[in-house]
């Protein structure tokens, strides 16, 4: 990979330098000055990085603070976004030089992971980053939904009421699904306050007051191109964010959907590709395909792997041989031992029977590519007794999807 052309030390972006920072993201993303502005502020100056050289700002990154369900454990993670290069210093490696000094700065801090969607895999690969999991996006017939009772107890969504309560319906469900996002903030905002405009929100109460389901969505304009799901022409329900903590939340949430069914042609959101809601629908006609892939990366090896959970009733030990060309720390050999609670520990030691390195690494630890698979393709090597611990460690939890996208 080689070292980058531009090494320059990153800094957090103070509040002199914003307008900077919004030229390079209306250059980029085609937003207007005042839009990056107030982008950047609702993200927090605190969390973006700069790349600054002879008073000029040349690049700028947001991090992200959240964390991402694995294996039924939330682990501390740092979502990249707004990787952007002013066009005066594109082509001088100024890209790499920045999210190699990241990877770095997230090591230096303790945090495990570092997650992203890519808009250029050769340059977030050459740092360490691999394809670790997917988005997926349904489109069904409002009308196919089952006839389920909503029951009573739905109401419009109120912010400074509410909202405590729907982060802990969120999490219940999200806990258990394979690479959801334990929000922060940032992501919070955007399911709430979406740039495109406001979401209409309505929750779901149990007897005791608490949320067994909710919903953001926006209904669209109507639509005359007839749907390819074979259903009545009308007005789209995209849905931004929706949970249920209970079984009969899920039956509530589908009957309150349900009865957009004179209205609404089609309603679409993000899921994982088994997903209970989809359960039982009236008829096989809806479309479902991979909207995205995200892309992860190891960035503090021991933390990783302590922090994410593992099977349940599965002992056993791996020697792992990591190369790292950007974080020298995570380089070596490391025992992981998982004792069958769920959690593991990693140490230094052990006698490098899988090699892999931190790019490969990536899919294994999220569980998106058994390394079984990837010695086939010749990106690992291990044997067959190191290939099997890993596969069964590592994998059982289903495939790894985010919902959210940023």
């Amino acid at each position: 990979m080689g070292d980058e052309r531009v090494v320059v030390p990153l800094s957090e972006l103070s509040d002199g330098s914003v307008g900077d920072v919004s030229r390079l993201t209306s250059l980029a993303f085609g937003v207007t000055r005042g839009e990056g502005d107030a982008w950047i502020r609702m993200a927090g100056i605190k969390n973006w990085r700069v790349l600054r050289e002879g008073g000029q700002t040349l690049a700028c990154a947001m991090l992200i603070p959240m964390a991402q369900y694995l294996g039924g454990r939330s682990v501390d993670t740092a979502g990249i976004a707004a990787v952007t290069v002013s066009p005066e210093a594109r082509g001088r490696g100024v890209a790499r030089g920045l999210m190699a000094e990241l990877m770095r700065e997230l090591n230096g801090r303790g945090v495990p992971t570092s997650v992203l969607y890519s808009g250029l895999h050769p340059l977030y690969r050459s740092v360490g980053y691999e394809t670790a999991g997917i988005v997926c996006h349904a489109k069904v017939p409002a009308a196919m939904l089952p006839a389920t009772d909503r029951g009573v107890g739905w109401r419009s969504y109120a912010d400074e009421r509410d909202f405590d309560a729907v982060r802990a319906c969120y999490a219940a469900y999200a806990r258990d699904r394979h690479g959801f996002c334990d929000r922060g903030s940032y992501l919070w905002e955007r399911v709430r306050r979406p740039r495109t405009g406001e979401n209409d929100g309505f929750v779901a109460t149990a007897e005791d007051g608490s949320i067994e389901a909710y919903v953001f969505y926006k209904l669209g304009a109507w639509d005359w191109e007839q749907p390819g799901t074979g259903t009545m022409l009308g007005n789209p329900l995209r849905v931004a964010d929706m949970a249920w903590s209970t079984p009969r939340g899920l039956a509530r949430l589908r009957g309150f959907l349900r009865g957009y069914a004179s209205t609404a042609g089609e309603i679409s959101f993000t899921t994982q590709a088994e997903s209970a809601l989809l359960i039982d629908l009236e008829d096989h006609r809806f479309r479902m395909k991979v909207l995205n892939r995200w892309m992860l990366r190891v960035t503090d090896v021991a933390a990783a792997v302590e922090a994410r959970g593992f099977p349940r009733g599965l002992a056993t030990e791996i020697h792992l041989e990591i190369a790292d060309d950007v974080v020298p720390s995570n380089a070596g050999r490391w025992i992981v031992r998982a004792d069958g609670s769920g959690a593991a520990v990693c140490e230094r030691g052990g006698e490098g029977h899988l090699k892999t390195t931190a790019r490969w690494f990536a899919p294994i630890y999220s569980g998106h590519l058994r390394a079984s698979e990837l010695a086939a393709a010749g990106r690992i090597d291990a044997g067959e007794n190191a290939l099997a611990a890993c596969d069964a460690l590592f994998g059982g939890f289903g495939a790894p999807t985010m919902v959210d996208l940023f």
